[in-house]
């Protein structure tokens, strides 16, 4: 609810509280309301079980009762039972008049939570490891990343987005192995500039690393070989090095590249290099206190007793592993950053290995690791299974990007009065709208497919939906309304009395609720679900309830400030999401 529609709700509840103490002898601390399943039930709604196991009465007499004999002069036009529920009905005109006004004044804070003292560090944003391919899978974890981050800022969390790269482990020595010994012409990639990189480069990249596992199976002695090159990597021996570091600074170039196409930011970048020295000796640590404890020449540690199995956090042969690094990288985020709760965005295969995480981080008496928390997702799958690099059968990044680009584009400049900077504009926030919320709509737990054709539609379940209703609100206001200023102390709200225009008015009035439970869930798809019921709301409203050709000039001016705070809800919602709206389409 916006801050004075709120605060009716609250004069509502402090009211009913006193009434029920006065007439039933019951002091309740507060009403648990609900909303009813139709618009005709009313807006607001409680249960009179509670009350009636108190008293040990039937509840249906009581919700009579209560409706019978409970008032709020100004606030409430209608009070009636429905069973055991006490269903109340706002006074429309003052309810519109409070939500609309607060909306309009508030804009781009409509919504907003208040701020908190709590820093939230969230780590993900697809975590890429160099030296391999910028897929699909990333993108679900860049925009699940975006999209939370943007939720608990909104919500008024201290907010720092972290990205992690892979830069080290197996997957760069194999990589290495095969450049090394099967590459002949080492140019393509050695000569390639940082500073101006090929979009080509992800796929150069990611064929080599498909090449190198197909030939570790092929190659006797390739795990040997392999294992030799990661101990040169890990001992600092500069040739290896020197290659390392030239082919990861290209591999990042190009992902950064590829964030920038993507419109995604953040605001603190980590390396499995700069923590694998200090992973090490957070191992020898958990020895000396014995936590951790020696197994055939590896270091783990046993949390049978929590039921969690064991953790290997160093190898037999002294190189590191994903949990050697995990403990030093949360060590510093506590430490350095001195944040209050740890968020990990990372598929939902993971989930034991970081529950084996943040119990040892409690083992080593961090308090921090209790609000430690993995935002589980599930994987995107193509047609014929999940996402393999080393089967080369991964869809690059950047390849459906331009798929969805061209067909955008071609769809756009089919329209008259375009011109070419117009398509681009327009062309790639559709593109990104697409991809965005193509991902998003699912909850996080999910596995998917992504079909990139039906994401695409103008209508549906889509971004460009939603889109295309926001730029349909901005060419009413244009076509009709270009210089009329709206105050909404001028409007006879009493004039919105419509069933089509209330259900807009309450659909309106949940956003910040609905901001708080998709914060609260880690569910984006939440905020989707809403912005997709609000937008067919409005396009319902829109076909029955004229605007412009409204029967009268204060019934239009009501109505314009109707979708003008329609229009504020998605451009706020659609931003968290990290879609931009168009102007036009």
């Amino acid at each position: 609810m916006s801050v004075k529609t709120q605060t009716i709700i609250n004069q509502i509840e402090k009211e009913l509280l006193k009434f029920i103490e006065q007439n039933f002898e019951v002091k309740l601390e507060k009403i648990n309301w609900e909303t009813p399943p139709e618009l005709e039930m009313g807006d607001l709604a409680f249960s009179c079980f509670e009350l009636a196991r108190e008293l040990k009465q039937n509840p249906v007499e009581i919700a009579t009762r209560i409706a019978t004999n409970f008032k709020v002069e100004n606030l409430v036009s209608k009070i009636k039972n429905i069973g055991p529920y006490v269903n109340l009905f706002f006074k429309k005109d003052i309810f519109c008049r409070d939500l609309i006004s607060d909306v309009l004044d508030e804009k781009d804070n409509y919504g907003r939570g208040e701020k908190k003292i709590e820093k939230v560090m969230l780590e993900g944003f697809g975590q890429p490891n160099t030296h391999k391919a910028f897929h699909i899978g990333h993108l679900r974890n860049i925009f699940l990343s975006e999209s939370m981050s943007n939720l608990l800022e909104f919500s008024g969390y201290q907010i720092i987005r972290a990205n992690y790269y892979g830069d080290v482990g197996t997957h760069i020595a194999t990589w290495l192995w095969y450049f090394i010994n099967y590459v002949e012409d080492k140019e393509l990639i050695l000569k390639a500039s940082k500073k101006n990189i090929d979009p080509e480069l992800s796929r150069k990249l990611a064929e080599i690393y498909t090449l190198a596992k197909n030939k570790v199976e092929e190659v006797e002695t390739a795990q040997a070989e392999i294992s030799q090159i990661l101990q040169r990597l890990e001992s600092g021996d500069k040739e290896i090095n020197k290659l390392w570091k030239l082919t990861a600074e290209l591999s990042l170039a190009d992902f950064r590249r590829i964030f920038k196409l993507l419109k995604v930011s953040f605001d603190k970048e980590f390396f499995e290099s700069e923590v694998e020295k200090p992973g090490k000796k957070i191992v020898q640590e958990l020895v000396d206190k014995k936590i951790a404890v020696e197994s055939d020449g590896a270091m783990i540690v046993d949390l049978a007793d929590y039921k969690l199995g064991v953790l290997l956090i160093l190898k037999s042969d002294g190189t590191s592993l994903y949990a050697t690094k995990d403990l030093a990288l949360a060590v510093l985020k506590f430490n350095k950053y001195k944040i209050d709760r740890s968020l990990y965005v990372i598929d939902s295969r993971q989930d034991l290995y970081f529950k084996q995480i943040f119990k040892t981080l409690e083992l080593m008496g961090f308090s921090q690791a209790k609000k430690c928390r993995q935002l589980s997702y599930g994987v995107v799958a193509l047609q014929g299974g999940a996402m393999a690099s080393r089967k080369g059968n991964i869809i690059l990044a950047q390849d459906l990007y331009d798929k969805i680009l061209d067909k955008v584009q071609t769809e756009i400049s089919k329209r008259e009065n375009v011109d070419f900077k117009d398509v681009n504009d327009v062309a790639n926030k559709i593109t990104l709208g697409a991809l965005k919320f193509g991902m998003l709509k699912y909850t996080p737990e999910s596995n998917i497919t992504f079909d990139w054709e039906s994401a695409l539609k103008f209508e549906g379940d889509t971004g460009p939906y939603l889109q295309y209703t926001y730029a349909r609100i901005g060419s009413i206001k244009n076509k009709n309304f270009k210089n009329q200023k709206i105050k909404a102390s001028q409007i006879d709200f009493s004039l919105l009395s419509t069933i089509e225009e209330w259900e807009v008015i309450k659909a309106v009035s949940e956003f910040p609720q609905i901001i708080s439970k998709a914060t609260e869930n880690y569910n984006p798809a939440t905020l989707v679900n809403y912005l997709l019921s609000l937008s067919a709301s409005f396009n319902k409203f829109y076909a029955k309830c004229p605007v412009a050709q409204a029967e009268s000039d204060d019934l239009k001016l009501a109505r314009l400030a109707l979708i003008e705070s329609v229009g504020v809800v998605l451009k706020n919602g659609l931003k968290i999401l990290g879609v931009e709206v168009v102007g036009k389409m």
